[in-house]
């Protein structure tokens, strides 16, 4: 490698068969044919470091560089896409190293060396765009493409059988395993391909590996997997693969109240809320099940419920009429209508299910924050209290938001916990109301920086599984909230078409403005 850095340094007159006689060593500048030097991408790892140590202040003024560039945008006739694909992974990683080098300049001392690597740089987004161009894509689809292709190797293909690691790896790329392979193929495609091969190879510990994380990649709801497929390909009919009844036999087994429409709860519920709070939103119940699975249950007070609310929406100030919303209280031994929502999760922190119902709950106990932290300081699970709380903080433990301690501190245990789960149910419904076309109030942005919007929007939860949000847990309080629960009884809990549900959307855009004017 030296001798090429001392090629371009010293100026020395190059011809392309020069450069990669040098490369290979050859001191008479003997030529050797493309095919060879570019049999594993050698000639890019050379120009490579070559670029990252290069220090001559006139090399923007250089054609070498240029001529480089040319050539390869020229000649690289790629056979196969694995080779494009290697040559990509290489030019970001040479793009990102001369970024690095980039900060550590002077702009001032050393604007040449600086242009010099931003004009390397350009040509290197050049040369990526032109690659892309011959598989008909953009750059951005074929990195996308590359990196589907990456992690799914890493999947079914990894060094070790690491279950936990594996399905670390989904969750880190849920969203990028909804993609395809550059021959179209889904990760149902390559999932049942690598199935069907350990299958023809009788390489058992292989295939027991695919059937165990069947069971939860199958459930994820994100990817998109075809169940059917991959459950031919695992011999259904011999092989037990997981697939969640629980919600709907917890369901199945409420008792429902024909007169009001609703499910009548039996769980133990408890609140969570500061020492000074008068009026309580929400609820919370949890159980293991026999799955090893959790279900969490949030229960929100149905304001909607305790009157009237109009259908024009004309104002929301007076949105509802004629009771008064402290009523809808959850206190303690007091039958109270909620809105309910049940998720079952694995012990993993996976999705599994979800069900939004209209119920009828009594809280069990009304706890402060101070109360939550002296029961987790003296946990026997003994009581139904004690197993509750443990409960939630097992779940907590799993459930991943990178915004919020993984570990808790029992100082702020109780306030944490709630934030945690009151944020989950907002970006469960605002799934909800996106799968089924229901116009949701959602939050664009940050916590500190955001908007509402009626369309769903990328909202910063700290969750990998989920990147929107809707504000639906303090109807008391928050005329979001209130307006959520409005759109849920509106066209959740009714059989009504796409068309009401436009009239919906279209009655509450002046709404959503007045937020937007009321909090900037």
């Amino acid at each position: 490698m030296s001798n090429v850095i001392e090629l371009f340094k010293n100026k020395i007159p190059s011809r392309r068969k020069v450069f990669y006689g040098i490369l290979y060593g050859n001191n008479d500048h003997k030529d050797i044919s493309f095919n060879k030097f570019k049999k594993d991408n050698y000639e890019l790892k050379i120009l490579g470091l070559y670029f990252l140590y290069m220090d001559n202040e006139n090399y923007l003024y250089n054609t070498t560089i240029r001529n480089i560039f040319n050539y390869l945008s020229l000649n690289l006739r790629y056979n196969s896409f694995n080779s494009a694909k290697k040559t990509i992974i290489f030019l970001n990683h040479t793009k990102s190293q001369l970024i690095n080098r980039l900060n550590l300049l002077d702009p001032v001392i050393d604007e040449k060396i600086i242009n010099s690597l931003k004009y390397i740089i350009y040509n290197i987004d050049l040369l990526k765009v032109i690659i892309s161009n011959k598989y008909d894509i953009t750059c951005e689809e074929f990195e996308k493409m590359t990196k589907f292709e990456q992690i799914v190797n890493q999947i079914l293909l990894p060094k070790d059988y690491d279950e936990a690691e594996t399905l670390k790896i989904v969750f880190d790329n849920i969203k990028l395993l909804h993609y395809h392979d550059h021959k179209g193929r889904t990760f149902t495609d390559l999932f049942c391909n690598y199935i069907e091969y350990a299958k023809s190879k009788n390489n058992k510990q292989q295939y027991d590996y695919y059937k165990n994380i069947a069971n939860y990649v199958l459930n994820i709801k994100n990817i998109g997997m075809n169940k059917r497929k991959v459950y031919q390909a695992l011999n259904i009919d011999f092989i037990e693969v997981y697939e969640s009844k629980v919600l709907e036999e917890k369901i199945n087994n409420m008792k429902y109240d024909i007169e009001t429409g609703r499910y009548i709860l039996d769980d133990f519920v408890i609140s969570i809320d500061n020492n000074q709070a008068i009026k309580i939103d929400d609820a919370l119940s949890i159980e293991k099940t026999l799955q090893d699975t959790y279900v969490l249950g949030i229960h929100i007070t149905d304001i909607y419920s305790l009157g009237k609310i109009g259908n024009e929406l004309n104002d929301y100030e007076i949105l509802i009429e004629g009771f008064n919303k402290s009523k809808g209280s959850l206190q303690e031994s007091q039958k109270k209508y909620t809105i309910s929502l049940f998720v079952e999760i694995s012990s993993l922190g996976m999705i599994l299910n979800y069900k939004i119902i209209p119920t009828i709950i009594s809280v069990d106990k009304n706890f402060s924050y101070n109360d939550i932290s002296k029961i987790a300081y003296n946990l026997e699970n003994n009581t139904i209290v004690e197993k509750t709380i443990s409960n939630l903080i097992s779940l907590y433990s799993v459930v991943e938001n990178n915004k919020l301690p993984q570990f808790l501190s029992l100082s702020n245990i109780a306030s944490v916990l709630v934030s945690k789960f009151m944020l989950l149910n907002g970006c469960i419904y605002s799934e909800f109301y996106h799968d089924n076309n229901i116009p949701g109030i959602y939050l664009s942005g940050n916590k500190e920086n955001s908007i509402y919007t009626l369309e769903k929007s990328n909202y910063d939860t700290g969750f990998k599984e989920f990147n929107s949000y809707s504000k639906s847990t303090s109807p008391i309080y928050d005329k979001s909230s209130l307006l959520c629960q409005y759109v849920l009884h509106q066209c959740a809990f009714r059989n009504v078409g796409d068309n009401y549900k436009d009239i919906i959307r279209y009655r509450l855009m002046p709404i959503v403005d007045d937020l937007n004017k009321k909090y900037s």
